[in-house]
């Protein structure tokens, strides 16, 4: 189960997202038609909790509602992708770079 919260706090205190509550659901069964939710007044659960990617989906959905004036917009310009052998491997891959100077 996840929890779910406006990402500003000034809406999260001013909204109630009961009266939102079909919106939400609808964009949350419309990517995972199975999945449990939980409305209350400053969060939504949902239940299993949904990938990133789908998280992001319902949350682009839910946007694209009456609670976009409720949005934020967040720029991303970067993301990472896990290597194998997590940390130790990501070390020596990157002490590997820095012996072979410069790009490849």
């Amino acid at each position: 189960m996840r929890k779910y919260m406006l990402a500003s706090v000034s809406e999260r205190e001013a909204v109630d997202l009961r009266d939102y509550e079909s919106i939400i659901t609808k964009a949350v069964h419309e990517f995972m038609p199975n999945a449990e939710v939980r409305v209350e007044s400053n969060c939504y659960y949902v239940d299993p909790t949904p990938s990133r990617g789908t998280a992001v989906k319902i949350g682009k959905r839910i946007c694209q509602s009456e609670l976009k004036e409720s949005c934020i917009i967040i720029y991303k310009l970067f993301f990472s992708v896990e290597l194998e052998g997590g940390a130790q491997n990501a070390t020596k891959e990157s002490r590997k770079q820095k012996h072979a100077g410069g790009h490849h």
